[in-house]
């Protein structure tokens, strides 16, 4: 899993949460949209989380979704106040491309740990890799 948020604190302590769990390999994380479409090339991970709120992140849907041989599945995180209006927008910037599933992201690492753990699980189960926008 490659981490996309803009609170570099934040994004570091998640990083770090998610790798003590045995069914996340957590392969880097990023601050800025640029960076994290480089190393998603480079680093080929399973899975992004990608913040809504990191700058430019409605912009590297697309080519995230395009990333070859192997697309990682977009799992989207928002603040409480993230509006529904961003989330369609997101849905549908992304080509055509349906997010793996929407996180909302608290301030409590542990329990943001655990709602990944739970939105990633689901991702893998469905045949389509697909959960047409599952919130947790």
């Amino acid at each position: 899993m490659l981490i996309a948020d803009a609170d570099e604190s934040f994004a570091r302590d998640l990083a770090r949460a998610l790798s003590a769990e045995r069914t996340i390999d957590v392969v880097a994380w990023a601050t800025g949209a640029e960076q994290t479409l480089e190393l998603a090339r480079e680093q080929a991970p399973d899975a992004v989380l990608l913040a809504l709120e990191l700058p430019g992140a409605l912009t590297i849907l697309e080519p995230l979704a395009a990333i070859e041989p192997k697309r990682p599945k977009v799992i989207l995180t928002g603040m409480e106040d993230t509006s529904a209006e961003l989330l369609v927008q997101a849905s549908t910037s992304a080509g055509g491309v349906e997010p793996a599933g929407f996180v909302r992201r608290t301030a409590d690492v542990s329990e943001m740990t655990s709602l990944v753990v739970v939105v990633v699980a689901l991702a893998n189960v469905s045949p389509t890799n697909d959960l047409n926008g599952t919130t947790v």
